[in-house]
């Protein structure tokens, strides 16, 4: 899933009222967006020329950006490092992308982002970038597109982060077929998962894991429960996991999701993490797909 993200120019301008404090603050929200994006081969962030021209608190930003500041030293070395080694600077591409922003449909995933100023009557809403919150938000959108199993599969990371998958977890996605057909819903469960699962577990842990699915199944809408046979957990829900150097291991994941309705075979498996695979993502995702045992 690719997505090329378009930066708004005009969006530079910043209120003469915006104190330095302020204006730090944000231009440091807009870095977090930034590096969050660059960090994948599928994103892209392209930019005109033209923001060169732009003005931040009545300086030209070209002036602004290559003159020392101690106080913004850290916020322009980072900018000036992103627009010349991230930022992708075909004009003509962006100007393309700029006359297509505001169709419904594109023939590329494409979104916008606002740098200083949020001018929302330039874009939708749906595919306006202006918290790193947004990058989430985009991603599902349009992951609500994808068609292909396998891509599907491999954005997960990228569209909910608190969620680390299991190694079989793309074989069982098969049972998906066609995917297409079957996408809102799980987006709608691995949003549920991403968002709230841990939350909800540090929260009522104590009172037990069946406490913990109930608030999350109230707090979502989703249907989710444990499995209550320890034999079947033991014999049927243990799925492999690979850690942070290379090794497997086998977790259980009792807790499930159910897609649709309450006698679903569609379900999803999972787990907290709890520190058991250290350096790794806080859900742990085993199954996706049918059910797993007779």
């Amino acid at each position: 899933m690719n997505i090329d993200y378009i930066l708004l120019e005009e969006t530079l301008y910043s209120d003469e009222n915006l104190n330095d404090s302020e204006l730090k603050a944000r231009l440091n929200e807009f870095l977090s967006i930034c590096e969050e994006i660059v960090q994948f081969e599928e994103e892209n962030i392209l930019y005109s020329f033209d923001l060169y021209d732009q003005y931040i608190k009545g300086v030209e930003f070209a002036n602004w950006l290559y003159t020392d500041d101690k106080f913004f030293a850290d916020e322009k070395k980072l900018l000036r490092l992103l627009i010349e080694q991230s930022f992708v600077d075909d004009d003509s591409l962006y100007k393309l992308y700029r006359s297509q922003i505001n169709k419904e449909f594109s023939d590329r995933n494409m979104a916008a982002m606002h740098i200083l100023a949020e001018l929302e009557d330039l874009v939708p809403t749906e595919i306006s970038v202006y918290e790193i919150e947004d990058c989430f938000k985009i991603r599902r959108l349009f992951l609500g597109y994808e068609r292909d199993r396998i891509n599907f599969c491999s954005s997960i990371n990228r569209v909910f982060p608190k969620l680390y998958l299991g190694e079989n977890v793309e074989n069982t996605l098969r049972h998906f077929n066609p995917i297409s057909d079957h996408i809102k819903e799980l987006i709608t469960h691995l949003t549920a998962l991403n968002d709230h699962a841990l939350n909800l577990f540090e929260e009522y842990s104590r009172e037990g894991e069946a406490k913990v699915l109930s608030m999350l199944s109230s707090t979502t809408g989703i249907i989710c429960s444990p499995e209550g046979n320890h034999q079947t957990v033991e014999t049927y829900l243990k799925f492999r996991f690979k850690d942070n150097e290379g090794n497997i291991q086998q977790l259980s994941c009792s807790p499930h999701t159910k897609l649709y309705r309450a006698d679903s075979n569609y379900r999803i498996y999972f787990t907290w993490n709890n520190n058991r695979l250290p350096g790794l993502p806080e859900i742990l995702v085993g199954h996706i797909g049918g059910h797993p045992y007779p």
